[in-house]
């Protein structure tokens, strides 16, 4: 344990297993954690009151848990394990705090539409499409990504929409199920089905598991996917016509020609 925060601190900083003060090393540790977590909690909620979502709860216990570290009076185990607990709370609170006000930022028309640029990536330039896509989304739209498919562009940077990134990396490919939550969570809140929201899909496929990603969006009535950078052989053109006629599946072919269909 280190620290040197009081006036009781010896020469150079207490660094011994217990302070002048009586603080051991687990009270420090949890002290730690429970700064390194309002950090986190603070990042997210000064993107939500940005947006000019607030949580007085939220402020007081960032308040309460940062004098309980800036005061040697409590140095109870248990105590400082509820205040860890505590940013815990504030956390889970504020995250909904945020997606509230993303959802609402949907609702105002900062937001015009969402683009899922996903998938995994195969060698070569075929992939280069997802790139050059990804480059012509409108400033009032937002890209939200999963599975390496992402390397084709997340070295660019999108900026913000009145705080919110316009470019959302949810994972891998085991996270794909991220993006569809979002969409059932928009289209609950504007009260219509996933087909109607303002959600444009790109995916990028490889191997088998973005076939069953695909395959899973099917399932869900998802239309309108665009897949490239080429139909996978094992698909015959009979097939590839039923999937087209009965989920719209489209096949890209160039960027800006598709981006033209996609915004309608």
């Amino acid at each position: 344990m280190f620290c040197y925060q009081c006036e009781q601190t010896l020469e150079g900083g207490c660094n011994k297993k217990i302070g002048v003060c009586g603080k051991n090393e687990d009270v420090a540790s949890l002290q730690d954690i429970a700064i390194f977590g309002l950090k986190g909690a603070a990042a997210y909620a000064h993107h939500a009151r940005e947006l000019g979502a607030v949580d007085p709860e939220v402020d007081s216990i960032v308040a309460d848990t940062l004098y309980s570290t800036l005061t040697n009076v409590n140095f109870r185990l248990n105590d400082n394990v509820d205040t860890v607990l505590k940013v815990g709370e504030a956390t889970m609170k504020v995250m909904d705090l945020l997606d509230k006000a993303h959802i609402d930022a949907v609702k105002s028309g900062k937001i015009k539409r969402f683009f899922v640029i996903a998938g995994c990536d195969a060698p070569g330039s075929g992939g280069d499409y997802f790139r050059e896509l990804a480059e012509l989304v409108p400033k009032d739209c937002v890209i939200l990504t999963t599975s390496c498919g992402k390397f084709r562009f997340n070295d660019l940077d999108f900026g913000d929409i009145d705080g919110i990134p316009r470019y959302i990396d949810l994972g891998q490919c085991n996270n794909s199920i991220s993006c569809v939550k979002i969409a059932v969570a928009l289209a609950t809140a504007f009260d219509c089905s996933v087909n109607e929201l303002p959600l444009t899909i790109a995916l990028s496929w490889f191997e088998q598991k973005a076939v069953a990603i695909l395959l899973g969006l099917f399932s869900l009535g998802v239309k309108n996917v665009y897949l490239g950078p080429k139909p996978p052989e094992f698909v015959t053109p009979a097939v590839l016509k039923v999937l087209q006629d009965n989920f719209n599946l489209k096949m890209t072919g160039d960027a800006a020609t598709d981006m033209r269909k996609m915004l309608g």
